[in-house]
């Protein structure tokens, strides 16, 4: 990810990949939004949310090597990596946390990325935020903030 990742991170198809002597705690790392993110020109009172939306599936993938922490084919073929967002990674019974990727890694190919766009004639005026998904027989709680304001003019995504 990078510093102008804060509005959306794209699904992330992988596919038919080989890792060769890549060690497990070196697989990946998804970073938490900048804590400079939050202020009244960008982002308002909490980080724009893109880097805690983070979806990537992979697919046929392999894994060769040697060595203790390498990560092996017994990792599976097939598995999604998401962020670790408080109250949400968590609730999805087929996903492992790993602390060194500041990730989780899932074996449901039911996860998805929502996304939703304005349509209404003002949509440069006004902007609804925080949106809140939820799901209380879960405990499944996403609070999503708005596109960060690109252009500063003062809170409107422009």
């Amino acid at each position: 990810m990078n510093d102008y990742a804060s509005d959306y991170i794209p699904l992330h198809d992988i596919s038919g990949s080989t890792f060769e002597n890549v060690e497990n705690d070196a697989f990946v790392f998804l970073r938490d939004p900048p804590s400079k993110w939050v202020n009244i020109e960008d982002c308002i009172d909490f980080p724009c949310s893109a880097p805690k939306n983070v979806l990537m599936e992979f697919d046929k993938t392999t894994f060769s090597g040697s060595g203790e922490n390498v990560m092996t084919s017994d990792f599976g073929s097939k598995f999604e990596i998401i962020s670790d967002t408080k109250d949400v990674s968590d609730k999805f019974e087929s996903c492992e946390f790993k602390e060194a990727w500041n990730a989780w890694k899932c074996s449901d190919d039911e996860l998805g990325i929502l996304v939703a766009i304005a349509d209404d004639g003002d949509w440069e005026d006004r902007m609804v935020s925080p949106v809140w998904l939820t799901n209380d027989e879960l405990g499944y709680s996403n609070k999503l903030n708005s596109m960060m304001d690109h252009i500063w003019d003062g809170v409107y995504t422009g």
